[in-house]
């Protein structure tokens, strides 16, 4: 049995954005002496190379003075300040339903100081700490409910934050065979380079009655 459906304020994840992300990679090394070359020194090309007398502006050399290179460590998602807002379920309208339902919105903020949390980061979460993981999500498919571009949160100090409808159970039916009381959902996140943030556990108290 399903236990619950997660939506985002009522509306189908039909949200596809495509995102273009800059990344430098790493230059082949080679003696060829030619216009465009990766020799130790002297340097004579204006090409983009790898020498230690360094010259250019993007290369992956010992004596860096570049601008774009190679030698960044790139880190997992960053996840703050995640909540049930309200703290308790209440009665919503949604569109896939005649029914009212019992939901609250979970708040989360995300950053990522590599910069990379599109088009491929996801979000991945258990409810109710059963262990069970859901199906991921393309952060991508949350831009729409986001308050900030998820394509560029790179600064922690100004993390972006995301607003997803958890619903709980219908009018008729609020428990769906579970008892009242709080109820936790556990989620983390990933970037485009499948670095993972740690995991967060946000809870809800879920009593109709």
């Amino acid at each position: 049995m399903k236990i619950f459906r997660t939506t985002f304020w009522g509306a189908a994840l039909l949200l596809t954005l495509v995102v273009l992300l800059v990344q430098c990679g790493r230059q082949s090394t080679d003696s060829s002496g030619n216009e465009s070359d990766d020799e130790v020194t002297p340097d004579d090309d204006a090409a983009v190379d790898d020498d230690s007398s360094d010259d250019d502006s993007s290369d992956d050399d010992h004596a860096d003075d570049d601008m774009a290179d190679d030698d960044v460590v790139d880190s997992p998602p960053i996840i703050t300040d995640e909540h049930f807002d309200p703290p308790y379920t209440e009665l919503v309208k949604v569109d896939w339903s005649d029914e009212l339902q019992y939901a609250s919105v979970l708040y989360w903020q995300v950053c990522d100081t590599g910069n990379n949390l599109l088009p491929d980061g996801q979000f991945v979460y258990a409810p109710f700490c059963n262990g069970q993981m859901f199906d991921p999500i393309l952060l991508s498919q949350l831009q729409q409910y986001a308050d900030g571009d998820l394509s560029d949160a790179g600064d922690c100090n100004h993390p972006v934050t995301i607003g997803m409808l958890v619903v709980f159970g219908p009018e008729s039916d609020p428990y769906i065979g579970r008892p009242p009381g709080e109820v936790c959902m556990t989620f983390w996140a990933s970037d485009d380079a499948d670095n993972v943030s740690d995991w967060h556990t946000a809870c809800v108290m879920h009593d109709p009655t």
